[in-house]
Formats: structure tokens, sequence, C-alpha cells
């Protein structure tokens, strides 16, 4: 028996948002991006892998309800196999993915459940970190080439461990660098 009956109008509520078993990944997180994903940079990595995923074989047609953690697991295994990105890069990717699918699922309730996107392990990251001859290196060669403002921001960034905006933001006018703390 087929039911023939029109399908009934969403609740005002509902306008706004996408039907997940009518649309896709990429129309979603287009629509929904700055949502899940606030800082500009973050939101565009994360777009860009989207697409990706929505590239490789129908995941870009498919309806969201219809991805499959297989279907995940299958291009995981595409990247492994068919890209020279890291692990680490790989688990980026799917976990934008798989933001996706949470705030499907957990924030807009727009699907009852949402496919398990399994990461790749990974040992742990070692520290990044300069030797202090590394940083006198970097120094030395920009105050040789003229650019003094670079070795001060060298200088202020492993000495306090600020980030280059936060530097950067530094009021100039009440700001004094005491030589003998070097």
């Amino acid at each position: 028996v087929i039911d023939s009956r029109p399908e009934p109008a969403p609740a005002a509520a509902d306008d706004t948002h996408i039907n997940c078993s009518r649309s896709n990944i990429l129309v979603f997180a287009h629509k929904y991006q700055r949502e899940m994903w606030r800082a500009f940079k973050h939101r565009r990595d994360c777009m860009m892998q989207v697409a990706k995923f929505a590239e490789f074989k129908d995941f870009g047609i498919k309806p969201m309800d219809k991805i499959t953690a297989v279907d995940c697991i299958e291009y995981r295994r595409y990247l492994e196999n068919n890209t020279d990105l890291n692990p680490g890069t790989i688990n980026r990717y799917l976990s934008a993915v798989s933001s996706c699918f949470r705030f499907a699922v957990e924030e807009l309730q727009l699907m009852t459940d949402r496919p398990r996107v399994a990461l790749i392990k990974t040992v742990e990251a070692a520290t990044r970190a300069f030797t202090k001859t590394q940083v006198r290196q970097m120094i030395e060669l920009h105050e040789r080439n003229g650019n003094h403002w670079v070795a001060y921001m060298i200088k202020i960034g492993c000495l306090t461990g600020m980030r280059m905006g936060e530097i950067i933001c530094l009021p100039l006018d009440i700001t004094e660098w005491n030589g003998e703390t070097q």
C-alpha cells in the first residue's frame, strides 16, 4: 500500500531548519557553519574538509540521514591509502564531518542518531618547542636583515608564551622593553 497523502507542512518553528532526510551534508554545513565553527579560519578549514567528504563517491548527493558509519570508515580508508595526509590531518577531516552529524542530532535534533566516525589511533604528538640556540639564530637573522620588529616579536613570544595575535595587540605607547631580562 502506497501512502498518497501529502506530506504535512512543517511547523513554524521548523521552517528555518533543513530536513536531513532530503538535504546533503554540504548544504547542511553551509547553512549551519557559523553555529558549528565560530572562528573564521577553523570554519573555512572545516567547510573545505566537509566539501572533500561530499566529493567522495555519492556522499554529496546522499541525504545526511542515509550516510552510515561504514561510509565514514570507507572515506577514512580512502584518505589513508590514497593521500599523503598524516593520521592527525585525516582525523581533522573526519572531525569536521562528525561535527555536522553531532550538531544535527544534539543541537538541532533533526536526526535521531548519527554515524560514529572512527578516528585513527595516533601516538601522542611530540611537544613542539624551539631550543635556545634556534631562538638565538632566528633573532640574529632578523636583526641582521634589519627586521628588528620581527626579532622583538620572537623575543616576546618565546619569553612570555604569548601568541602572535596577543603580541600584535600590545599597546606600543605604554609597552617598555627591558633589555636586561633577555
